[in-house]
Parts: C-alpha cells; structure tokens; sequence
C-alpha cells in the first residue's frame, strides 16, 4: 500500500472539514457579537428608560392629585349622606364616586365610615368643615373667587393632572412589556452557544488527529509493518518539519483558543440583569402603585 498517498489524502479531507468548522465558528461568532453588543446598549437603554419613567412618575404631583380628588368626593359623598336617602356601606360609597387609583384605599374607606357615623351631626358643621378645608388647600389667587368657580377651577386642575398622570402609567405598563419580552430573550445568553464551544473543541481534536499526526509520516518510506513504521518515523523525524508542523499547530491552537475565549465572554451582566428585572413591578417605579399590585 502506498502509505504517502493514504496520509496525504487523508490530511487534505481533514484539512478541508476542519476548514469549514472554522468558517462556520468564525460567522456565527461575529454574528453573535454584534447581536450581543447590540442587546446590551438595549439593556443600558431600558435601564435609562425606566429610571426615567420613575422620575416622571414623581414630578406628576400625584399626592396634590389624590389630596384634591379625594376632598372633592368625600365632599359629594357628604352632601348625598345629608339628603336624609338610605345609607350605603363604606365600599358602595367608595364604587360609586371617583376616587385616585394611586390614593390609600384604606383611609379612603375610613374618612368614609366617619361621614357615614356623623350623619347625626348638625349639616351646617359638616357643610363648614368641608368648605373650610377645601378653601384652605386652594392656591392664594382663588380666595377672591365664588366657591362654585373654584371647585369648577379645581376639577379643571385635576383633569390635567389626572391625564398626565394616567398617561405616564400607560407608558410604564408598556415599558415592563417590552422589558419582559427581552428579558425572555436574553435570559439564557443565547450569544454565548453551547453547540460552538463544543465545534471549536471539535475542530481541535480533528486538526491534530486528522491533519498534524498523518503529515508526521510524510514522505513515507518502506520500512515493512506499521509499528515498526512508526518508530523509525519519529525516531528519525526532521526537526524543519516538527518546527512547521508545531508553529502551524500552535497558531491555530491560538486561534481556536480566542474564539473559544470570544464565545464564553458573550454573556449579560447578572448585576444588569437583575436590576433591569426589578422594573417588571409597578412598585419600583412608586409606591403609590400598591393599589395596582
């Protein structure tokens, strides 16, 4: 048999498959790193932009908004309960006027419960206590004003407030949509592929089994059975060719090596990751989003 065809042949084949393992880790390596470098600007993005949507949240003046709209129907609430008509419960009161999503239900409920036990007080104290308090919040040009055209001037205020605020929340539930959505696709650090660290480890073993060990018995010789073939070729082994054969391995060893290396650092932040998850709950973003919890 001639052995010098057989390894010339067989080192050209491994050489050609080794090269395609190589185009295909190469690719799909710089593929995963642009789509990695470009989720974590999305990250740092969505970070910005839900710190961002919080301080919004905070500048809407939402504690003047709940004090305001909860005056105003406490105030309502009274009048009706002074008409002498049939008692509701707390809750029904609660149902059937308008009320801030962002106020403490709670003492909402228990400032109702109080009207309702102070039904037998005298209609001019609570009439007074309702208009002394809601005067007494007003901003100073609205003194000179008739009751009637600050409440109208009041509920003016609120509604702007109240769009603004309302607008905001929309925007926030749409955030925490897209940031779970991305967390769902970046969650298991699909840039950083299990299957190219095993073709990188892959396409080592085939390079050395498959084109260095078979160009270390060229040129062949006859030297009879192929034990004793083996022992003449490295006993007698050129060193200019164990110098080329070791330099070509060690390049592509390196090569192979930073890719490998390049594979594994494609993973996300845990620290980055965790604080981004944090902003899938409306309480991160204020505290007055418990009603929505």
């Amino acid at each position: 048999m001639d052995w010098n065809w057989f390894f010339s042949a067989f080192a050209q084949s491994a050489a050609a498959i080794v090269g395609i393992f190589g185009a295909f880790i190469i690719s799909k390596i710089i593929n995963n790193q642009s789509k990695f470098n470009e989720n974590k600007g999305l990250l740092q993005q969505y970070l910005n932009d839900a710190l961002n949507l919080k301080n919004r949240f905070y500048s809407c003046n939402i504690e003047w908004y709940n004090e305001r709209t909860r005056e105003s129907s406490l105030e309502d609430i009274s009048l009706e309960i002074k008409k002498g008509e049939s008692l509701l419960n707390a809750g029904q009161y609660y149902n059937n006027y308008h009320f801030s999503e962002y106020d403490d239900r709670e003492k909402i409920l228990e400032e109702i419960e109080n009207l309702i036990r102070s039904r037998t007080s005298s209609e001019e104290d609570i009439s007074n206590s309702f208009k002394s308090t809601q005067i007494s919040k007003l901003t100073p040009f609205m003194y000179n004003t008739s009751l009637y055209n600050l409440k109208i001037q009041l509920h003016q205020e609120l509604n702007i407030v109240g769009r603004n605020i309302h607008e905001i929340t929309n925007e926030i539930y749409d955030h925490i949509r897209k940031i779970k959505t991305f967390l769902n696709k970046i969650k298991d650090n699909p840039e950083s592929s299990t299957l190219i660290k095993y073709a990188i480890c892959g396409a080592i073993l085939l390079f050395i089994s498959g084109v260095i060990l078979p160009l270390l018995f060229l040129p062949m010789y006859n030297y009879g059975s192929f034990v004793f073939l083996i022992k003449k070729v490295f006993k007698n082994f050129p060193p200019m060719i164990s110098i080329i054969l070791s330099s070509f391995f060690t390049i592509f060893l390196v090569l192979m090596g930073y890719f490998l290396y390049v594979n594994q650092r494609l993973k996300y932040d845990a620290e980055e990751i965790e604080e981004l998850e944090k902003f899938i709950r409306l309480k991160e973003y204020s505290p007055y989003f418990k009603n929505f919890e």
